[in-house]
């Protein structure tokens, strides 16, 4: 089970390096983090050593769900184990609309 959650993550990985210096939106449950990816390596966490995907992104923005601005971060980390969790920001245009719209704005407006 172990060598199969290895294989997802490093998948992630391989996603996440395509998309390296690009925009990119990372989705969890309640939040969508916009950001410039500038690394994407793994990282096995906790003492159980389990592998995530660590990205490194700049000028990120954490939103609600139903596109509300929650904060800006210049330079933080995201986690992540699979790679339906990451994907250009363009396709947030598809997928969420809201979101994507009001980080337009804050990309516009300096928000």
């Amino acid at each position: 089970m172990m060598e199969n959650s290895i294989n997802v993550v490093e998948s992630a990985k391989m996603k996440a390096k395509k998309l390296l210096n690009s925009y990119v939106a990372v989705i969890r449950t309640n939040f969508i983090y916009i950001g410039r990816l500038v690394e994407a390596k793994i990282e096995k966490l906790w003492s159980m050593k389990i592998p995530f995907c660590r990205l490194r992104t700049k000028d990120m923005y954490k939103f609600s769900i139903d596109g509300k601005k929650i904060s800006y971060i210049p330079e933080d980390f995201v986690y992540i184990n699979a790679p339906e969790h990451i994907f250009p920001v363009n396709e947030l245009k598809y997928l969420n609309r809201k979101v994507y719209e009001a980080w337009r704005s804050c990309k516009e407006g300096g928000m």
